[in-house]
């Protein structure tokens, strides 16, 4: 069926904007216009009352959207994208030539721990788009190569939220795909971080895991309600929801008044509400309360979603577009507002439709010649580096505008949550090389414990976990000659070490007890396989004596 002049023209205009700078970038313009044949098609042949100008317009306007979506985001890999690590450079002018673990670790180079999260949100939502192979296997790169870089550490971050991201986009990894693995890290996660909700304020939820800055913030709480509400609708556990709710509840009560939501609970006593205003505060409690409104049916929740996404499109920004945060962490919030955004707008909402295209509509409009936006989505983008998490925050209100008229295609599938493997294996059942048993000091776990584990002598345990995943490992030992350090491996590969107070690296140091038969803990770190694998421990000086290793899906705060 021929097209009108209209969609000819719209054609033309995606020609130019998809220009293949890839096979990737090609693959995507034979999909759109594919999607331009179709909705051209059903717009001319579906007639009615609207009229067939009014009809085409409207297919348009959604080819348009999906075109420039796809070349934001191919613009965005293009600078960002490291292959061969499969992580996302921190700046778009990253500096090759920072090399060496340190470097790594000061955060030079790739991006932030919970950038990263938001990274792998942006990868869902153009496959969501696309539900093209090629970027289903991108979500599996992009978990992949930041679980296999020694920094990510899942438990020794401190912060409650940046953990709190990571549960929620698994969650959402595995309703999108099915995949077990999401599941399990995601309610591994969430268990990690329920520890650290208590009656101080009334409730909530800590936003640090240790003492350093006490405040009970939107960040972490209304993500942790998200969760735990993903994670009722797999299992029916009434112990989930009535996390959800109970965290809610305590949001709504202390940093939500009216329609206007506040960042932090914080100071002595009772504490005192912080009155800061952020677009990701507004996004998930948006989120968490569409969640609850799904979960129990409840109108109030829906209420309180609509509430707070009104006076956010109507009071955030100016002119319909929202406001520049600034720079760094600030530079990636307005993707978190606009992601739940999507969900009212995927519910009927034209408003929300309407205010998530103007906002990408500004935003694509000044961009850079290379395609990049930064912050600023009612300005011309810098011409310096821009950030990943600024880039990909205007990259993916691209994406939420061409979703905003689609179902989405994640589930809520029923499951039952697999435990994790935990067990305890006593030193008399490991494989020694240059050791021997002993029972003189007591209080070993076992029938003996190794005496004198030195330099060129090892102890290796075999495990077998039924689930794959991240696993401490805790080590009960007494090293009455001082420090001894180790390396710890699994399957032959060294594990890389953590620590705050040695240096990083592969070696784990056992630090001294005041006398032999003073058995004290240690731990690290690691990733084991389903099925069996082999723990070795071999000092690399000095000598201990092991008495257990404990495995455990959790970390021991």
């Amino acid at each position: 069926m021929p097209f009108d002049s209209s969609s000819r023209v719209e054609l033309a205009s995606l020609a130019r904007l998809a220009t293949p700078r890839s096979g990737r970038t090609a693959a995507r313009l034979g999909l759109v216009l594919a999607l331009a044949l179709v909705a051209a098609s059903c717009a001319r042949s579906s007639g009615g009352s609207g009229g067939l100008a009014a009809q085409a317009s409207t297919a348009s306007v959604s080819i348009s959207s999906a075109a420039r979506a796809l070349a934001a985001y191919d613009a965005f890999l293009a600078a960002y994208w490291d292959p061969n690590t499969r992580n996302f450079f921190k700046e778009s002018d990253h500096p090759l030539n920072v090399t060496g673990i340190q470097a790594l670790l000061a955060g030079q180079l790739y991006s932030d721990f919970w950038w990263e999260a938001h990274l792998l949100e942006l990868t869902l939502d153009v496959y969501e788009l696309t539900g093209s192979a090629a970027d289903r296997a991108q979500i599996d790169a992009v978990y992949d190569g930041f679980v296999s870089m020694p920094w990510h550490g899942w438990m020794l971050n401190p912060y409650s939220d940046d953990l709190g991201w990571w549960a929620l986009v698994l969650a959402r990894a595995y309703e999108v795909t099915g995949e077990e693995r999401f599941r399990d890290r995601a309610a591994a996660i969430f268990a990690s971080i329920t520890p650290f909700e208590d009656a101080t304020y009334g409730g909530g939820v800590w936003w640090k895991r240790d003492a350093t800055f006490q405040s009970k913030n939107v960040c972490i709480c209304a993500p942790f309600a998200l969760v735990a509400a993903h994670l009722y609708s797999w299992t029916g556990d009434p112990a989930y929801l009535d996390a959800a709710k109970r965290v809610h509840a305590w949001l709504g009560s202390r940093l939500v008044s009216g329609d206007v939501v506040l960042d932090n609970v914080s100071g002595t006593g009772a504490g005192a509400p912080v009155n800061v205003q952020l677009t990701y505060n507004y996004g998930t409690w948006i989120g968490a309360s569409l969640a609850l409104a799904d979960a129990t049916g409840d109108p109030s929740y829906l209420a309180d979603a609509q509430g707070a996404a009104d006076h956010a499109m109507a009071a955030l920004g100016a002119n319909g577009i929202l406001p520049d945060e600034g720079t760094g962490d600030c530079a990636g919030f307005k993707m978190i507002l606009t992601r739940y955004l999507l969900v009212l707008a995927r519910r009927g909402d034209a408003r929300v439709a309407a205010f998530l295209e103007a906002n990408a509509a500004s935003a694509w409009s000044n961009r850079r010649a290379d395609g990049l936006m930064g912050e600023d989505w009612a300005s011309p983008a810098p011409s310096g580096s821009i950030l990943s998490f600024a880039a990909a925050s205007a990259v993916d209100v691209q994406l939420q505008a061409a979703l905003a008229s689609r179902p989405p295609i994640a589930s809520s599938p029923s499951t039952t949550l697999g435990p994790f493997y935990a067990a305890t294996l006593p030193a008399d059942r490991a494989v020694l090389q240059s050791a021997s048993l002993a029972t003189a000091s007591p209080g070993y776990t076992g029938t003996a414990y190794v005496l004198g584990l030195g330099g060129g002598g090892s102890a290796t345990f075999t495990v077998s976990p039924s689930v794959a995943g991240e696993y401490t490992l805790v080590f009960r030992y007494a090293a009455a000659g001082g420090d001894v350090p180790c390396v710890v491996s699994v399957n032959g590969a060294p594990v890389f070490v953590f620590s705050l107070t040695y240096p990083m690296g592969t070696t784990l140091t056992f630090p001294a007890t005041p006398a032999a038969g003073d058995w004290r803990e240690t731990s690290v770190f690691a990733y084991l396989p389903a099925g069996s694998s082999a723990i070795s421990v071999a000092p690399v000086s000095g000598a201990l004596d092991l008495d257990a290793l404990r495995i455990a899906p959790s970390p021991a705060w």
